[in-house]
């Protein structure tokens, strides 16, 4: 081939799930100008659940100051972690696998168990990167709708059920609680999810993001469900969102075969070596959740008494429908807070608000009382 000939090519087709794709997933690009860049310093980011507690944000840069310069250069050792973690949750360190982020270990579970024509099933709304999997691996994804009601968002579980029964998934991907709804399903309803997914020998994903801001986990059940699987970041609670860190854990029977994904290196050096040192600490990670729910209650107390519907749900986050001074509040959080509006029929005009401190959230809450409900 000349190599007039070889220039004259084109670039290689993209793989058809592609098509449709924004080149940019979700990320800080829908923010206001006012909110980026070196402005973002300034302003309180409300809208990606982070950890906004500057008292563990400060621990962390701590613990980060006296590392060794190898957390830069070396590839890092996940042995220890793993260990500790393990020991943590009862179980033995082959049963937990880290990953760059929780949606790293769920696209693993993908890979793991999807294929081309097989139904995953899921909630709606959920997790952004859900619908994003099911596309790249072939999937068909089923999704039962949250639907609209006086108590927030709510997930028909019969259905969900019955779903499992009739289009036998093999994947059913059920976050707990939920984003953007803030919802959780009960211990009984989510054993009964459990038990049907194994049924139709399905492999049943409860990813635990938010824990332990709702402190229910399925952990403890993972000996008695091996199609059972248990999802979890750092980013909330742990307060290492920049570090980019998750982990996946289940039975032995199941994480034998997540074994086979397991990357060369999990994660970096430094963000083992911070998450390391932060596990020594758990009562750091509580008094910063205990915080953090603190001035979510304070935030959702101030807005029913200007008289804004709420819902408080189980996450690190709250819902807030502003109604018709909805504009007027957003005009009003310019140069102070970023918070993101839902889209979707259950919770139609709702702004999703990350928690943070009773202190941070002092002045939002006089900005948004200085417009008031009328």
């Amino acid at each position: 081939m000349t190599a007039a000939a070889a220039i004259s090519g084109g670039a290689p087709a993209e793989r058809p799930w592609l098509a449709g794709i924004e080149a940019k997933i979700g990320g800080t690009s829908d923010r206001p100008a006012w909110a980026t860049g070196e402005k973002a310093g300034s302003v309180l980011l409300l809208d990606r659940n982070e950890n906004r507690d500057p008292a563990l944000a400060e621990f962390i840069r701590e613990l980060t100051a006296g590392l060794p310069a190898s957390v830069m250069t070396d590839y890092g050792n996940p042995e220890p972690l793993r260990e500790k973690l393990a020991a943590g949750l009862g179980l033995d360190p082959g049963e937990v696998m880290l990953a760059p982020g929780s949606e790293a270990s769920i696209r693993d579970v993908f890979a793991a168990f999807v294929g081309p024509g097989d139904a995953v099933l899921c909630p709606a709304p959920t997790f952004i990167m859900v619908p994003v999997y099911c596309r790249q691996f072939g999937a068909a994804m089923v999704a039962v709708d949250y639907r609209r009601s006086k108590a927030g968002p709510a997930l028909d579980v019969d259905a969900f059920c019955g779903l499992i029964e009739s289009r036998r998934p093999r994947l059913v991907y059920l976050p707990n609680p939920n984003s953007p709804t803030g919802t959780v399903v009960s211990p009984p309803d989510l054993r009964r999810i459990i038990l049907a997914a194994a049924e139709v020998n399905a492999a049943c994903l409860v990813d635990e993001a938010y824990y332990p801001f709702h402190d229910f986990t399925a952990v403890p059940w993972l000996a008695d469900h091996p199609n059972l699987l248990v999802a979890r970041t750092f980013s909330k609670a742990w307060g290492m969102a920049g570090l980019r860190l998750g982990m996946l854990v289940g039975g032995p029977g199941i994480m034998a075969v997540m074994a086979k994904l397991k990357p060369l290196n999990e994660a970096g050096a430094l963000t083992l070596a911070v998450a390391e040192r932060l596990a020594d600490h758990p009562d750091q990670v509580a008094e910063s959740v205990r915080r953090l729910s603190d001035g979510k209650a304070f935030f959702c107390d101030a807005m029913e008494r200007l008289g804004f519907a709420v819902h408080r749900g189980s996450g690190n986050f709250c819902l807030v429908d502003f109604g018709a001074a909805d504009a007027r509040v957003m005009q009003a959080m310019e140069g102070i807070a970023v918070f993101r509006r839902v889209a979707h029929p259950s919770m139609t005009g709702m702004q999703r608000i990350t928690a943070t401190t009773k202190e941070m959230f002092a002045p939002v809450i006089e900005r948004i009382a200085a417009v008031g409900a009328g």
